[in-house]
C-alpha cells in the first residue's frame, strides 16, 4: 500500500473531485436487426454470475430468433450492471471475446471514457457497499426491484488521477485474480468429488436393493397458512430454502411460526434429509439438516426422510448420485413440476452391510466438506479472500472529497 499512499501524497493530497458515472461514460448504440444477417451471442441477465462476476455461458441468436430485450451492443471494456434486482449486484467487464456481441436490455452498459477512468477501477467502484447503498435508496419497490439506467448513471464516484486508479486497481486486482484460482480450484475438485461418489456407489446386482420408504421414515410437512408466519419464533423449513445440496437460510428468505406448540410432530432432527417436492428444481433440491440450523419445523410440499437402520448420509449421497434422474421420469408435468410422497418411497437404494456404508460415507464427507463447507476448505478460504477484497476496496475508493 505504501506506493499507492506516496501517489496520493503526490497526486492528490487534499482530497478528489467525485464525479457522476454519467459523466465518465460513452454513449452506446442498439442493434438495428432489419439491417443485419450475422450471428450474434446473447448475453442474459441468468449468465452474469453474480459470485465470480464472469460470464458462464451465451446463445447463438439471429434476427430471426433474438429475444425482444436483445438490442445492446457491447465492445471490449464495457462495464455491464444489471439493473432488475440491482443489490445482487451481478456486474462484469466485457472482454474482448464478446467484443461486438449482444446483451439483454435489462442491463445497463457502462462504455468508459478511457482518458479519465480506468475500466477496471469503475468497475470496482460500482460494486462496492457505497454503490449498493445508493441501489436499496433508489430502487423502485415491488416483487422485481429496479433501478433506471439514468438513475444510476447519477451516482458520484471519487476520480483520483489515472495513476492512482492504476495502482488501485492492481491491488484489487491481486485478491480478485486470486479468488478466481480459487473457484477454479473449487469446480476441479467438484468434479474429482463426482467422479468418486458415483465411482464407489456403484453396486452390483449382488448387493440387494429396497426402497426408501423400507428404510426410511417419511413425513410431509404441515400446510401452514403463510398470511400467518410471524416476524420471529421457529423458523421453517420450506422448499425455496433448498439449493442443490445446500440449505439457505437467509433474511429474506427466512420465515417463521410463533409457536411449536402441535407442530412438535413436523420438528426435524439433526442429520434429517429434506426433498423439495415441486418447483422448477424438483428432483434438484435436497439437503441434510445441520445441528446449527435447528430448530425447524418442516412445512407442505417439503419431504423429511429419517432412518434408524441405515447410515442416513449414506442415504443422502445416494440421493445426490441418483434421484435426479429418476425424478425426472416421475414428476407430473404442468406449469409446477411436482413429486409424490409416494414416489420418493418407492426410489430404491442398494443396501451394502452398515460397515461398507461408513467407509464409502468417510471417504465422501471429506470432499463434501472440501468442496461444500464454508468453515473449512475451499468455500471458507473463498469466503474470506471476498471478505477481504471487500474490505479492501471499499477503504481504498473512500477519498477525502476535494472542496
Amino acid at each position: 500500500m505504501s506506493r499507492l499512499d506516496e501517489l496520493i501524497k503526490k497526486l492528490c493530497p487534499d482530497g478528489v473531485e467525485y464525479v457522476k458515472i454519467g459523466k465518465l461514460c460513452d454513449k452506446t448504440k442498439n442493434i438495428q436487426w432489419n439491417n443485419v444477417s450475422e450471428t450474434f451471442e446473447y448475453i442474459d441477465l441468468a449468465t452474469v454470475d453474480i459470485s465470480t462476476h464472469n460470464i458462464t455461458s451465451t446463445i447463438t441468436i439471429t434476427k430471426y430468433d433474438a429475444p425482444s430485450r436483445a438490442r445492446q451492443i457491447v465492445k471490449t471494456d464495457d462495464i455491464l450492471f444489471a439493473t432488475t434486482r440491482p443489490t445482487q449486484m451481478r456486474v462484469c467487464k466485457i472482454s474482448s471475446k464478446y467484443d461486438g456481441q449482444i446483451c439483454s436490455t435489462g442491463f445497463c452498459v457502462l462504455r468508459p471514457l478511457k482518458d479519465s477512468v480506468i475500466p477496471s477501477y469503475l468497475l470496482h467502484a460500482i460494486s462496492t457497499e457505497y454503490f449498493k447503498l445508493y441501489l436499496e435508496k433508489n430502487q423502485s419497490i415491488g416483487n422485481y426491484p429496479a433501478i433506471s439506467d439514468s438513475l444510476l448513471k447519477k451516482f458520484q464516484i471519487p476520480l483520483p488521477p489515472l495513476e492512482v486508479q492504476r495502482e488501485i486497481v492492481r491491488i484489487l486486482d491481486s485478491f480478485t485474480e486470486y479468488i478466481d484460482l480459487l473457484e477454479k480450484e473449487l469446480v476441479l475438485r467438484k468434479k474429482q468429488y463426482t467422479y468418486y461418489r458415483d465411482y464407489l456407489l456403484n453396486f452390483g446386482d449382488d448387493v440387494k436393493r429396497r426402497t426408501l420408504g423400507e428404510v426410511c421414515n417419511i413425513l410431509t410437512g404441515y400446510p401452514f397458512d403463510s398470511s400467518l408466519f410471524s416476524e420471529s419464533g421457529v423458523r421453517l423449513m420450506r422448499g425455496m430454502n433448498i439449493k442443490r445440496g445446500q440449505l439457505d437460510f437467509t433474511e429474506t428468505n427466512n420465515r417463521y411460526w410463533n409457536d411449536i406448540s402441535g407442530f412438535e410432530k413436523y420438528l426435524l432432527n439433526e442429520n434429517d434429509i429434506v426433498i423439495a417436492m415441486d418447483g422448477s428444481l424438483v428432483g434438484k433440491s435436497y439437503g441434510i439438516i445441520k445441528k446449527e440450523e435447528l430448530p425447524l419445523i418442516l412445512v407442505q410440499r417439503v419431504a423429511r426422510l429419517r432412518s434408524d437402520t441405515m447410515n442416513i448420509r449414506y442415504v443422502y449421497f445416494w440421493i445426490l448420485s441418483h434421484f435426479t434422474d429418476y425424478v425426472d421420469k416421475k414428476k407430473s408435468p404442468g406449469a409446477i413440476p411436482h413429486i409424490s410422497q409416494k414416489d420418493i418411497s418407492n426410489f430404491k437404494i442398494p443396501v451394502p452391510s452398515l460397515e461398507e456404508q461408513e467407509r464409502i460415507v468417510a471417504i465422501l464427507d471429506r470432499f463434501d466438506r472440501l468442496c461444500n463447507d464454508f468453515t473449512c476448505g475451499l468455500p471458507a478460504e473463498i469466503q474470506a479472500r471476498q471478505k477481504q477484497y471487500a474490505y479492501y476496496r471499499d477503504k481504498l475508493l473512500n477519498f477525502k472529497k476535494l472542496n
